[in-house]
């Protein structure tokens, strides 16, 4: 019986149509988000924006969150080629010494060979890449 004389007051309050006594009361945690009618897209649009801008801001942040690896395997004389796609019909961007230290982005299989996205941990600004054979965890 309490509980519905709680309701009745609330709703006496202005719960259905004041909103500076809803804002009050969602603030002070009397009413958990609940709401009546078209209020609920409302609320809804306000606790689902940060949720978006929180995603955004995360899926951003991966490119940052890259693993570091090192070429390992190409021997004293060889180079590992970094290409500017994920196959051996690319261009050559550049060749790249063993021990190489690199920020590995993401990979892809192509043709049965795992090809991944690098970029220079010394400069980053170079990207391209590599096979998944000649790259070691440090």
């Amino acid at each position: 019986m309490l509980l519905l004389a709680a309701t009745v007051d609330i709703r006496r309050l202005g719960w259905c149509g004041n909103t500076a006594v809803r804002r009050r009361l969602l603030g002070i945690g009397l009413i958990p988000g609940y709401c009546y009618g078209n209020e609920r897209g409302q609320i809804m649009q306000r606790s689902t924006i940060p949720v978006i801008l929180t995603f955004m801001l995360v899926s951003s942040c991966s490119n940052f969150a890259a693993d570091r690896t090192l070429v390992v395997g190409t021997g004293p004389d060889e180079l590992l080629k970094l290409r500017a796609g994920p196959g051996l019909g690319f261009r050559i961007v550049l060749g790249l010494p063993e021990g190489t230290s690199l920020n590995r982005r993401d990979c892809v299989t192509e043709i049965g060979q795992l090809w991944c996205r690098v970029s220079l941990t010394a400069a980053p600004q170079i990207t391209g890449y590599v096979s998944a054979d000649y790259l070691s965890a440090r």
